[in-house]
C-alpha cells in the first residue's frame, strides 16, 4: 500500500473574522467601475 503524504499551511491567526470581512467588502466595494455604466449617475433625490 502506497502511503500518500501532504503538507497543510497553518491557519493565519493574526487577523479577526471582522478584519478580514471588512476587508474583503472594502476591496470589493473599491474594485467597482460605477462610473463606466452608460446611464446617467445620479444621486437618490428624496
Amino acid at each position: 500500500m502506497q502511503t500518500m503524504s501532504f503538507s497543510v499551511a497553518p491557519l493565519d491567526q493574526g487577523m479577526s473574522f471582522k478584519a478580514k470581512a471588512y476587508q474583503a467588502l472594502r476591496q470589493a466595494i473599491t474594485q467597482m467601475d460605477i462610473y463606466g455604466g452608460p446611464s446617467e449617475i445620479r444621486l437618490d433625490e428624496r
